[in-house]
């Protein structure tokens, strides 16, 4: 075509054209493989980001709380953590940079059999309360309380659990198959 000039993107001249010489084949490779190394470092940023972050973890067994005091929940048990998020040691989830977007946060809170008072849990991001479920115990059954809330996470927050209860003396917060203490989070996108 007349005025029509083809982009050359491959570094060797194609059959019926005039040979390049080698500072020009060698040019349009160096920025052929460049332009491959941007192109794969942008591919490995938008698959950092489809990389699951997610933890869940449950209290096994029993852990004793004080009537009218908010007792931080004491997880004991991984169940899964893609992205280690769980610091076990200080019983909470921790965003990094790598982990941040909007979560999904489930929890559940199951105390012994005790008909008096009420049972109550914290669900705290970053030492603020965001939410506090509650409920009147059942006089022969364990007492379940649950939440599930989506959260906008930034790196450096910090997830965990304080549960409340009113019975007037120490009453167990359990944790078993059919009465289950945990906490879950799911990224549910960066």
């Amino acid at each position: 075509m007349p005025g029509y000039t083809r982009n050359k993107l491959i570094p060797f001249s194609l059959p019926g054209e005039a040979p390049d010489d080698p500072a020009q084949s060698r040019d349009r490779a160096e920025a052929i493989d460049a332009a491959m190394v941007a192109q794969d470092a942008e591919i490995a940023a938008l698959e950092a980001q489809l990389v699951p972050a997610e933890a869940s973890v449950i209290l096994l067994g029993d852990q004793s709380t004080t009537s009218s005091a908010s007792t931080r929940l004491q997880f004991n048990t991984t169940e899964y953590d893609d992205s280690s998020m769980w610091n076990g040691t200080l019983f909470q989830m921790e965003i990094t940079g790598a982990t941040a977007g909007t979560y999904n946060i489930t929890a559940q809170v199951c105390w012994a059999t005790n008909a008096s008072g009420h049972r109550a849990f914290n669900l705290m991001v970053s030492g603020a309360r965001k939410a506090a479920p509650l409920m009147l115990p059942a006089s022969s059954l364990a007492t379940r309380v649950g939440i599930s809330r989506n959260f906008r996470l930034v790196a450096g927050d910090t997830v965990y659990v304080e549960s409340y209860q009113s019975s007037g003396g120490a009453l167990n917060t359990t944790g078993s198959t059919t009465n289950n203490t945990f906490l879950s989070l799911a990224r549910l996108h960066p």
